[in-house]
């Protein structure tokens, strides 16, 4: 099982990028790359590291509305943590690292597991959501793709905690989910807060991608972006591929259609998964490093 885990995405990313590869010039694309305008590209720079603290937020108020008493420093911690390794393990699996750095016990772990799913579902709903929205004020057809896709997720997250609660089997292991969502019920506002700092989280994500398609010298308009992101979106957080390399990329250039050239489209695509992905990567494991390295070392009393 944990060969195919890897297997799976690294031939994922092979195929993917073998694909783009062949049907674009590469020298084409690492031409727009290296021209790129830095009027666009600086803020979506600083916007990129903006997200580590938008993330930490949301994080700590998902937590706090379930219940459980954390400081806004462990989960600092922890969403770097995320942010180091979800350039490495696909599917944005990194996030499970989570609550890995804050549990203490067992029962705290798989608490704050079903925590982070619910962070993962809500924030998909509002990508959706976004995409609808584009959509609809565009007059484009991709809305009915969006709403199926809320509908559905909508629904499996319905049948999953139905299932979860009445399997006794299931109850003993990851406990009584209904409890985690009474909890949000009781913290409506801390629950509610985490709602925004999703909605700005994405909303931040989209102005990004968005700057980078300037960057490149092409002029897509910000509602076209809203409509249309979200979805290469989903299709980077399948897990068949690295940082969700190459999946995004083919998705959105198939979205967009023939009015842009494809290596432009490619070349902007690739700065967002380095901006985003791999440079959040490094400052990450860089910033625990030296969080680490700087901890007071405890006194041996001899």
């Amino acid at each position: 099982m944990k060969n195919v885990k890897v297997i799976v995405p690294t031939l994922g990313l092979i195929l993917i990028v073998g694909w783009i590869y062949y049907s674009v010039d590469i020298r084409n694309v690492i031409i727009k790359i290296k021209s790129v305008d830095n009027t666009f590209f600086v803020p979506a720079l600083g916007l990129s590291i903006i997200q580590i603290f938008m993330s930490s937020k949301r994080y700590f108020f998902f937590v706090c509305a379930s219940d459980f008493k954390v400081t806004y420093d462990k989960c600092f911690h922890a969403v770097l943590s995320a942010f180091a390794l979800n350039s490495i393990i696909p599917g944005k699996g990194g996030d499970l690292v989570k609550a890995v750095t804050i549990s203490e016990n067992k029962k705290q772990l798989t608490h704050l597991t079903v925590v982070t799913f619910i962070e993962r579902g809500c924030d998909l709903s509002v990508l959706v959501l976004l995409s609808i929205c584009g959509s609809l004020v565009l007059g484009s057809n991709h809305w009915k793709l969006t709403s199926t896709i809320f509908i559905s997720i909508f629904l499996c997250v319905i049948l999953l905690v139905y299932f979860f609660h009445n399997n006794p089997s299931i109850r003993k292991k990851v406990g009584d989910i209904s409890e985690i969502f009474l909890s949000f019920k009781k913290n409506i506002r801390y629950f509610l807060v985490a709602l925004s700092f999703s909605f700005f989280f994405w909303q931040i994500n989209l102005v990004i991608i968005w700057l980078l398609l300037h960057s490149i010298g092409l002029s897509i308009s910000i509602l076209k972006v809203v409509a249309l992101w979200p979805i290469a979106i989903f299709a980077g957080i399948l897990p068949i591929s690295v940082s969700g390399f190459g999946t995004r990329d083919l998705t959105f250039a198939l979205s967009i259609g023939d009015d842009f050239k494809k290596e432009s489209i490619y070349a902007a695509t690739f700065l967002y998964t380095f901006l985003v992905y791999w440079f959040l990567s490094i400052i990450s494991a860089v910033w625990l490093f030296i969080k680490n390295t700087m901890k007071p070392k405890s006194l041996e009393i001899v």
